[in-house]
């Protein structure tokens, strides 16, 4: 049994009511935020692939409204829809990965490691499951588990520059600046227009205290990811500095 066509409608005529109400690019008002939440879960759905896809797809559009509007209700509305992925198709790993990565924006970082170690479980052979991970585990202060995480990735993928952008925030995080700066170089000479790459460098030369070198380059990142909200704060704390 596919989704039954009143549900259907009904999902559409609220999730269109909600977005019709945002003004300005602002946050949601009246009731538009309600009317999705009542309906997050109210599609009625065989545990199929078509019915992942849709809470995939439809967590994917959450998590660009909370990037362009900031708002924390959208981030939620994803998270919930990235779980039920998972459990209507367990095999796709692209809802344990989106639901790490959700999670991971909304501050669980131990929900997180949790959800991309389920998709690994599944998916042994996925790189940004490990990827994730790593990310994950260096937001928990376990160093040397992300350490490992990381490496892992690298033996599957070694021509990826996010692998590379990962290791170089671990190195962050344990305070060796000149390796992270060295990863973080080695990510743009697979891709020099690597935005990630550049926050990375931005963020080290901000702790080493050269905010003419960090300000370059997160700038730099500005122009390639205009509404990318980790850029952004990034700015403002070099602008607040000067």
């Amino acid at each position: 049994m596919g989704l039954r066509s009143v549900d259907g409608i009904r999902f559409l005529q609220n999730t269109v009511a909600a977005l019709q109400s945002t003004s300005g690019g602002g946050l949601v008002v009246g009731d538009g935020i309600g009317a999705i939440q009542r309906d997050t879960l109210s599609l009625s759905v065989d545990g199929n692939r078509a019915a992942a896809d849709l809470f995939i797809n439809r967590g994917g559009s959450y998590v660009e409204r909370f990037q362009q509007t900031g708002n924390r209700d959208f981030l939620d509305l994803a998270i919930a829809d990235f779980r039920e992925s998972t459990r209507q198709n367990p095999g796709d790993i692209r809802g344990y990965n989106q639901l790490g990565d959700a999670l991971l924006r909304a501050g669980d970082a131990a929900g997180a490691v949790e959800a991309f170690r389920e998709g690994i479980a599944r998916r042994p052979e996925n790189v940004e499951a490990r990827r994730g991970l790593a990310r994950a585990l260096t937001q928990t202060g376990d160093l040397g588990g992300a350490r490992e995480a990381i490496a892992s990735a690298m033996q599957l993928d070694r021509a990826n520059p996010e692998n590379f952008n990962v290791l170089g925030n671990i190195e962050i995080a344990a305070g060796n600046f000149d390796a992270a700066r060295e990863a973080f170089e080695q990510a743009r000479q697979l891709d020099p227009i690597n935005a990630n790459a550049m926050v990375g460098l931005a963020d080290v030369y901000y702790a080493e205290g050269d905010r003419e070198q960090a300000e370059e380059f997160i700038r730099a990142a500005a122009a390639l990811a205009p509404t990318d909200l980790d850029v952004l704060a990034r700015l403002r704390q070099i602008n607040r500095g000067r």
